[in-house]
């Protein structure tokens, strides 16, 4: 019986022999060698060279165009702004180095000698920025993943930055040699200009979805109400120059889970960016304003707000405008001095200890140039319905907003009216005496911006009960 057993085994262990050598006819180097020599010859096939996107730990994709020569030379543009060796733009002044592929645990392609590619990953920060150290967090050897769709998937043999290439065409090629590369990150600057706030909305969910230069951005509020946000490298093809469109399509490096969704890429259709999710395509609207709540307020994500009237016109409204701020600055002018900035920030109130909002407006003495800065605090509730109601106005004491409240009461009584019994002859705020308190009552939220050129993020205060009178300004942690 054992010689039985140990006849079917033997026969077996030699079948099991013979399928190994059927399977792996070739051994791991030569299969290597020839897996090297394929991705060789695909990339000195592209005619017109081929474009490589890598998204950089720090700062998102950077993208070049390059040139391959069988001497093991690489012609290179790149998007970036950054100058090397005195030579010019990067953008317009191609650059060389050496490539060569070499057989490691995957195929790998080494750009060997200093180059624009080098710069992402210059440890001296000072070159082009990113962190001491590291640079941008980028790569320079490429093990090669996956070939797809003409192109290929990379990853960096250091960082494992994901990178990709795609094979120009003639025209794209041109384009790349007058500063395309740069010029599409330029044109793109006139969409994220005119759509400040892209977003889609999905059943009743809106989801920020704002493709930025380099990165792609996505917020929404999930259904704890915690805002979640999300950011993913991406770059820009050449749709805007060779198809002359308004916007180039958007590429992600892999694709984007959000909130169950899958996000693979964006597509300019000639009007606005549109996505599709599951077999559905929505299109990219302007919200005007953020998608989600403002949190505005003490220990909140925002607790100031700073108006400069001059630099946010269209943004402030006609009302707050005509009514209060014009008045107001006008009254005060009459005296030699003039209105530089407001302000509203909430902070603690040493006395009371509790919450208080300081609304602050500081003027110019034109006489010596000096600035000085009138405040007052005002008490609040906080309603159910998360509005803030005002109820009582203090000076702080100083003599600038006793002195000059008079001039510019338009400006605190926003917030919370006062008159007063004998303020004309109180020598100072102590002496005051109030005989009417007038709370007013406030919504926070987002303001939309107006004012071309205006960056950062807006917020306001809108009184309940006259809506198109409120204060915007520019928010600050």
């Amino acid at each position: 019986m054992k010689k039985y057993i140990f006849i079917i085994l033997s026969v077996l262990l030699l079948g099991c022999d013979k399928m190994e050598d059927n399977v792996f006819s070739e051994n791991p180097d030569d299969r290597l060698q020839k897996t090297e020599e394929e991705y060789r010859q695909t990339i000195l096939a592209a005619p017109n060279g081929w474009f490589l996107a890598i998204n950089t730990k720090k700062e998102g994709a950077y993208r070049f165009w390059m040139s391959f020569t069988e001497e093991g030379k690489v012609a290179m543009l790149a998007d970036m702004d950054a100058t090397y060796s005195g030579i010019g733009e990067t953008s317009l002044v191609p650059s060389g180095s050496t490539w060569q592929l070499k057989a490691l645990l995957a195929p790998s392609l080494i750009f060997e000698t200093y180059s624009y590619l080098h710069l992402l990953a210059d440890p001296d920060n000072n070159i082009i920025g990113g962190t001491k150290g590291e640079g941008l967090g980028s790569d320079f050897e490429f093990r090669i993943v996956s070939e797809d769709n003409g192109g290929l998937n990379l990853k960096g043999n250091f960082n494992n930055c994901l990178a990709r290439m795609d094979p120009a065409t003639p025209e794209q090629a041109v384009k790349a040699s007058e500063g395309g590369l740069k010029t599409v990150l330029e044109k793109h600057a006139d969409y994220l200009e005119a759509v400040r706030f892209p977003t889609i909305e999905v059943g009743e969910t809106k989801y920020l979805v704002k493709p930025n230069t380099r990165k792609t951005d996505f917020a929404y509020i999930d259904k704890e109400n915690n805002l979640v946000e999300k950011t993913v490298g991406s770059y820009l093809d050449f749709n805007s120059l060779t198809q002359e469109a308004f916007a180039s399509d958007v590429h992600f490096f892999e694709p984007v889970e959000l909130d169950g969704m899958t996000f693979k890429g964006l597509k300019w259709n000639g009007e606005a960016y549109q996505v599709e999710i599951e077999g559905k395509t929505y299109e990219i609207f302007d919200n005007k304003v953020p998608p989600y709540p403002l949190h505005f307020g003490y220990n909140q994500t925002f607790s100031q707000l700073y108006v400069n009237a001059n630099t946010m016109q269209g943004t402030l409204s006609d009302s707050f405008m005509n009514e209060l701020y014009t008045p107001a600055y006008n009254r005060l002018g009459e005296r030699s001095r003039y209105i530089q900035e407001m302000y509203c920030k909430f902070v603690m109130d040493a006395l009371s200890g509790k919450p208080v909002m300081e609304f602050g407006v500081t003027y110019e003495n034109k006489s010596n140039g000096k600035t000085f800065t009138a405040k007052w605090h005002y008490p609040y509730d906080v309603n159910e319905d998360g509005t803030l109601t005002f109820t009582d106005r203090e000076q702080t004491g100083s003599t600038n907003e006793f002195i000059y409240e008079e001039y510019i009461y338009e400006l605190p009584d926003l917030f919370c009216g006062l008159e007063y019994s004998n303020y004309g002859d109180a020598d100072n705020w102590s002496q005051v005496v109030k005989s009417k308190i007038i709370p007013h009552t406030f919504k926070v939220d987002w303001a939309e911006n107006k004012t071309p050129g205006l960056s950062g993020n807006i917020g306001g205060l809108f009184r309940v009960e006259r809506e198109e009178l409120f204060i915007a300004g520019q928010l600050k942690q």
